[in-house]
């Protein structure tokens, strides 16, 4: 297509109106949906004018529009996690760039592939230093600061390189965040330039049989194996239950991992088994995940033969162990166990006490741990079961920074991959409610339950007006408190006081019908497995508040500093 006559003014507003067909913009909407984006999760502002504009023309690409850039980031981000596919967030340069700053953050600590599409200045570089509207020092700073990378657009000719490196970034080893920094001259500039066509990714490396064959030669003597499956290994079912059977091996699975094997199969356990398991341990083998088993509260002298397999490069060199014998196959998570358990089923007989007596010392320390929390953290454990009971085995769960979630690592089972959504490492209170959205959003014909604190809940709160808008139908449950709960606990404990941590909150259930949703407030588990049920049958967003009093300390059991 050529362009048609572009009027183009800028008016007191700074404003810039034009008539253009194909566009800058246009160029960019049609790149973007030929690698497959179909949906942008964006707030529009004057320097995206231009973008859309074209996306406004073309109509092939929906567009969730939210109510903070915050909620953008989050959002492309539970989108990427629950669907595999691309996540696209477009924010105004400045302003827009930092309020999306944590959901990058997230999606970096989390391999999630979240495109960040960045407005820029009118004048681009020209306009540096004159006090344009949103500027910074220097945004592209910023974003590399955040998510290691940024992609700057000159022109109509840069959009085809700059979408094509943000692509392999994406899809690399392992996936990262990317992004795009684009302004409104680029945007409205009238083109007769064809929109560039998708090039190859690169492949991903195969196997390296010879690192391989030394792991299968390492593990065949084990008599105490373990397997750690995190972040990494998600979509490593097949190969990760090859490689549990072919050691004999319990599969430990992190809060990142969690669904990666299903949590009802034999020899499965959660993450804060990893540490009594590993004190018996005599090899490890961890999948996908930035565990290390030479730090942390357990430390072994001398450490046990050690196996890595990621796509991460870097991550294998970070882990390098000297005390142990330590043995890194760069390869995806599941083509990389698959391969390492074809190798160790020649070398490791099978053997029927040996395998039985370490089954059954796995499930003494599974069910110790189930038991333990069940008694010492009865309020939480109940919860997180009465979800588990009203949620569907594909249903998302996604957790917060909240007593419950932190249960929820442990005591709520996923039962498949992409079904439970955690913050990672990074840690970002009020990430859940926007993130579920996203998710339900991809996943439109699956169950979606958020669950926050009322402090995690009210940074995102606001969005229940998208949820009407755009009717996503995610079950927000938020369990109330009246304080940063973790920190007052932490504050009374350790200083025997507290500050900044308690809390004045709206009444949740009519601040939720203010919106148009509806709100509900129970005060058992068994309540609140009938209510999630109920809201997850109306198919509608929902509000669903839970009283619940202070905690016992959960976080030193997750993090291996006390023992059931």
């Amino acid at each position: 297509m050529r362009p048609r006559s572009c009027a183009v003014r800028r008016d007191g507003s700074r404003r810039l109106r034009c008539n253009t067909v194909t566009t800058g913009g246009v160029i960019l909407v049609e790149a973007l949906r030929r690698r497959g984006v179909d949906t942008v999760f964006g707030l529009p502002g004057v320097q995206l004018d231009g973008l859309f504009d074209a996306l406004a023309q073309r109509r092939e690409i929906s567009v969730v529009h939210t109510r903070h850039e915050q909620a953008t980031a989050y959002m492309a981000d539970g989108y990427a996690r629950a669907t595999g596919r691309v996540g696209v967030c477009a924010v105004v340069p400045g302003p827009g760039v930092l309020n999306a700053g944590a959901g990058m953050a997230t999606a970096y600590a989390n391999h999630s592939q979240v495109l960040l599409v960045a407005g820029h200045l009118f004048g681009g570089d020209r306009a540096r230093g004159t006090g344009a509207l949103h500027e910074i020092p220097d945004q592209s700073a910023v974003i590399e600061g955040t998510i290691g990378a940024t992609n700057r657009i000159r022109s109509v000719d840069d959009i085809g390189p700059a979408l094509q490196a943000a692509f392999e970034r994406l899809d690399g080893r392992p996936p990262r965040p990317a992004a795009i920094e684009i302004g409104p001259d680029v945007l409205l500039a009238g083109t007769d330039m064809a929109v560039p066509e998708p090039t190859p990714l690169p492949k991903r490396p195969g196997v390296d049989s010879t690192a391989v064959e030394r792991a299968a030669v390492a593990l065949a003597g084990s008599q105490r194996p373990m397997i750690v499956a995190g972040g990494g290994a998600r979509q490593a079912g097949a190969g990760l239950r090859a490689l549990s059977v072919a050691l004999a091996a319990p599969v430990v699975l992190t809060a990142e991992g969690k669904g990666a094997v299903a949590a009802d199969l034999p020899g499965t356990v959660p993450h804060a088994a990893a540490f009594p398991l590993l004190e018996e341990a005599d090899a490890v083998v961890v999948v996908g995940s930035r565990f290390d088993p030479g730090s942390g509260p357990v430390r072994r002298d001398p450490l046990p033969a050690i196996v890595r397999i990621d796509l991460d490069e870097a991550q294998l060199e970070r882990h390098a162990q000297t005390g142990g014998e330590a043995i890194a196959i760069l390869a995806g998570t599941d083509e990389g166990s698959a391969a390492l358990a074809r190798a160790i089923a020649g070398l490791r007989p099978a053997d029927t006490e040996r395998d039985a007596l370490h089954r059954a010392r796995v499930d003494e320390i599974r069910t110790a741990l189930l038991r333990g929390l069940a008694e010492h953290f009865p309020d939480t454990w109940s919860y997180c079961r009465a979800l588990r009971a009203a949620i569907p085995p594909d249903g998302i769960l996604v957790d917060e920074m909240t007593q419950v979630g932190y249960m929820a690592r442990n005591a709520y089972p996923a039962a498949e991959g992409r079904t439970y959504i955690g913050s990672g490492y990074q840690g970002t209170l009020g990430f859940g409610y926007a993130t579920a959205l996203g998710a339900k959003v991809g996943r439109p014909d699956s169950v979606v339950v958020s669950i926050s604190g009322d402090g995690g809940f009210l940074y995102t709160a606001a969005e229940l007006a998208t949820a009407v808008h755009h009717r996503i139908a995610v079950v927000a449950v938020v369990f109330v408190d009246d304080a940063y709960g973790n920190v007052k606990g932490i504050q009374q404990r350790v200083y025997g006081r507290e500050i900044a941590s308690t809390l004045t909150n709206p009444d949740l259930v009519r601040l939720a019908e203010s919106f148009g949703v509806r709100g509900a407030r129970v005060e058992e588990p068994e309540d609140l497995r009938a209510a999630v049920a109920t809201a997850v049958e109306r198919d509608e967003p929902a509000v669903i508040a839970v009283p619940i009093g202070p905690q016992p300390d959960i976080m030193s059991v997750l993090t291996g500093r006390f023992r059931l």
